[in-house]
């Protein structure tokens, strides 16, 4: 409370940083950014529209007030779809390049063939269920279907959606001239030109910035049942047939190649 009340305060006086509007796609560290980072920015004030929709809070898909300065907005899920309510009410308004065009935006990205391994245990096993019933079904339903094919098969079967999904990163970068590009790989890798990154338009202070590298790394043991299952990058050429990368390198050689992703096995 005492903290809102300064960011009030300080709002009034003009004196906060721009706000900022995070995207990022599924299985992308996005949890660590809503839980964590997003939560622990100097002078901005985080508003997770999505969460309050997901958990079916009173009023949450009252249309949100965006202000010029003191909040960040996110995380916004570039690959949500285009259909439910969090797309239609959030993510869609925002990515419009009359609305993005003048912003401060971030997003975040992943290696498009983890991300589809990652999404076969997490949408098919582990990932919790929302509270709002026009979005649970569509989860129940997805688990179904998930569940009855095998991982290579799934991977395979929806390499298509990641276009779909990449596409929309690409709009954002393209709209927004203050865009910054993250990618969950230089998180894992290269944490200091993540960080770098990061700061750009995101006040963290030292100790935030150590507590995030310790949280983003990897588990030494893949736990099937855990959210974060591994963290790995590269993970999928361990998961998945030969026969099954080589097709996906050529399916996704587009966003592999402009996003800097290796398209060998």
């Amino acid at each position: 409370m005492k903290k809102l009340r300064a960011i009030r305060h300080s709002y009034l006086n003009w004196d906060l940083p721009e706000s900022v509007y995070f995207f990022s796609l599924h299985k992308c560290a996005s949890t660590l950014f809503s839980d964590y980072i997003l939560k622990h920015v100097d002078g901005l004030l985080l508003v997770n529209q999505s969460k309050r929709i997901f958990m079916n809070k009173p009023d949450a898909l009252v249309s949100v007030r965006y202000r010029k300065r003191g909040h960040v907005y996110g995380p916004l899920r570039l690959s949500g779809g285009g259909t439910g309510p969090v797309w239609k009410q959030l993510v869609q308004p925002v990515i419009a390049p009359e609305f993005i065009r003048d912003k401060i935006a971030y997003v975040m990205i992943r290696d498009p063939r983890d991300i589809l391994v990652s999404s076969y245990y997490s949408f098919g096993f582990t990932h919790p269920m929302s509270a709002l019933p026009e979005i649970r079904v569509k989860q129940e339903e997805r688990r179904a279907m998930i569940q009855s094919m095998s991982l290579d098969a799934y991977v395979l079967e929806f390499a298509k959606s990641q276009q779909i999904h990449f596409k929309n990163v690409g709009d954002v970068l393209e709209r927004c001239p203050r865009a910054v590009l993250l990618r969950y790989e230089d998180m894992i890798s290269d944490f200091d030109n993540f960080l770098e990154k990061l700061r750009r338009y995101l006040p963290i202070r030292d100790e935030v910035a150590e507590e995030i590298r310790r949280r983003s790394r990897p588990k030494d043991r893949e736990e099937q049942g855990s959210h974060k299952r591994s963290g790995q990058v590269g993970g999928f050429r361990s998961k998945l047939e030969a026969h099954t990368v080589t097709e996906l390198n050529r399916e996704l050689s587009g966003i592999l190649s402009r996003y800097g992703y290796e398209a060998d096995t």
